[in-house]
């Protein structure tokens, strides 16, 4: 009882250090939670940094992660979980800043529609800069990563033009630009996957043979990123195209792709196809497969989550500089 005690008042004055504890996180380093980095009219959006010492004054590089969720689901602590800590340990371990952001949700509940989530990213970027000398952050030294919608965020996040999405006032005098993406099984090309272009009668008949589940969201995600109904289905492709990483791959920095050859949900053979554009532009980009998963990759082992980390450390090491 008195051991129960003491663990309550120390999480009462020292939440940070429960969490340290909580997460095992490695040497001295240090979760600072929940931290505001905008504010939009569904809510402030949050993010936490995960410093490698939190004695040490010395600016770090920068790790941005982008959480998944078919970007209607889930929030910033998805990184703490699965093979994605044990990439969070290893940047920790080798010195790096990991800041890990909540974006607002296209859910067809809150009014919140694409490019929002790309705007929440940018704006994430730029604030980064914005902080560099609160939090100790190498704004010469930022990467982007995610998995997923995430993954597919950090594309559009490190090629797009700022001019495709406004970003905060408060915020748009500091750069979004980042020097290398981490991209993890995240879709490339939306109109492939989600087959905008497809006219009512096939869409009719796709309802009898998919299951509704597929189907639902499909239509939630096509309104989310065009607002244009099945009447309009060229409309609808072109605003695809338009929000996917394939349209950008001019404007790309060094690309790092995880992807399983057995994903049911995004093909592999999207990021095949960012691959194969990427190469033709003569631009960097490393496809790693990962043999027999699917998405999520649900029966990683730890020595392979391991070596995904392992690799991904190299690739910022080598790519993740002004």
């Amino acid at each position: 009882m008195k051991y129960r005690i003491l663990t309550f008042i120390i999480w009462l004055l020292f939440p940070q250090t429960w969490c340290l504890a909580k997460m095992n996180l490695p040497g001295k380093a240090q979760l600072i939670e929940g931290v505001t980095y905008k504010e939009t009219p569904q809510g402030a959006l949050k993010l936490d940094i995960f410093r490698p010492d939190s004695t040490s004054v010395k600016a770090c590089p920068v790790f941005v992660f982008i959480h998944g969720g078919s970007w209607s689901a889930l929030d910033r602590t998805t990184i703490r979980e699965a093979f994605r800590f044990q990439i969070l340990e290893k940047l920790l371990q080798e010195g790096y800043v990991i800041v890990s952001i909540d974006y607002r949700l296209v859910n067809g509940k809150n009014g919140v529609f694409y490019p929002a989530p790309l705007s929440d990213c940018m704006d994430a970027i730029r604030w980064v800069r914005k902080e560099r000398l609160v939090y100790g952050f190498d704004a010469s030294k930022i990467a982007v990563g995610g998995c997923s919608a995430g993954g597919h965020l950090a594309l559009m996040t490190a090629y797009a033009p700022d001019s495709l999405t406004p970003g905060s006032a408060d915020l748009k005098t500091y750069s979004a630009q980042v020097n290398c993406c981490v991209d993890v099984y995240g879709p490339a090309h939306l109109g492939k996957m989600l087959r905008p272009s497809l006219l009512p009668p096939v869409v009719a008949l796709a309802h009898l043979v998919l299951p509704k589940s597929k189907m639902c969201e499909r239509k939630m995600l096509l309104e989310a990123f065009t607002q244009q109904g099945n009447s309009h289905p060229w409309r609808r492709h072109r605003i695809c195209n338009l929000f996917s990483p394939v349209s950008y791959v001019d404007r790309a920095v060094p690309t790092l792709i995880f992807h399983g050859n057995k994903d049911g949900l995004v093909p592999f053979a999207q990021s095949r196809l960012l691959q194969k554009k990427l190469l033709k532009r003569k631009k960097t980009v490393l496809l790693k497969t990962i043999e027999g998963q699917d998405h999520g990759f649900p029966s990683l082992d730890k020595l392979r989550g391991e070596k995904i980390a392992a690799e991904t450390y190299n690739f910022l090491f080598r790519y993740n500089h002004d």
